[in-house]
């Protein structure tokens, strides 16, 4: 993609795409712009020429392109017939982490904007919108995986090894830990129970049952085993 002034003088030259260009439109305040390839990729992009987004949809061809007044929603029509819409609105930065570990497990909460970092032999970890991290005293031993994050944000579900881990994170508190002959899991999920001070917590395994507890103060109910009818 290159920039002309009126004048014909060439401004910048965009470099991103790799299939040739098919549309291209400017925002109505003409500091950004935003162009389409053949391969079904979108890229906006600053005047200055710096890629601010880059969108893969579909592997076909964009043909129409059209992004509304205040330059937040964009609409592709496309070569086999569909049209789609593309939210361009501000997203918050990406706070850079200082880790070079990979992460066993992620678990973020969207009403809390806070997010959990399971990482090999390493505490559990919690972020948030303020670059602040907070360390948990976990166990030692493997890495918790899977982990997930209650959707009030205040409690967090773990399995390390074979055990189960309920934390509450304001402050960081192993509530409880259990044991169960549940296989390999491959998803955890815990609710507050809207009737009692206690929480829900299932776990779903490779064989397809669900496992289901309430944790309450001290205890942990034996679980409901709900397994997959085959017909």
């Amino acid at each position: 993609v290159k920039l002309w002034t009126p004048q014909g003088e060439l401004t910048a030259s965009l470099s991103g795409h790799e299939e040739f260009v098919t549309r291209v439109v400017f925002s109505a305040d003409g500091k950004t712009l935003v162009s389409s390839s053949s391969n079904g990729s979108i890229i906006q992009w600053s005047t200055a020429g710096k890629i601010l987004r880059h969108y893969r949809g579909y592997p076909e061809a964009i043909f129409g392109l059209a992004l509304a007044n205040n330059g937040q929603l964009l609409v592709s029509g496309l070569e086999n017939n569909l049209v789609k819409l593309w939210d361009l609105s501000p997203k918050p930065d990406v706070m850079p982490l200082p880790f070079s570990q990979r992460p066993l497990a992620v678990s973020q909460n969207a009403q809390t904007q806070t997010v959990a970092l399971s990482r090999e032999g390493q505490p559990l970890l919690l972020l948030n919108r303020e670059n602040q991290i907070q360390k948990f005293p976990t166990p030692q031993g493997d890495g918790l995986d899977p982990i997930q994050l209650s959707s009030d944000g205040k409690n967090l579900v773990a399995l390390q090894g074979g055990q189960f881990q309920h934390w509450q994170l304001y402050p960081p508190t192993l509530s409880q830990t259990w044991e169960a002959e549940t296989g390999r899991i491959y998803e955890l999920a815990i609710r507050a129970d809207s009737l009692t001070p206690s929480h829900w917590i299932a776990a779903a395994t490779r064989n397809g049952d669900v496992w289901l507890w309430q944790a309450m103060a001290q205890t942990v109910a034996n679980p409901l085993v709900f397994k997959p009818t085959i017909p």
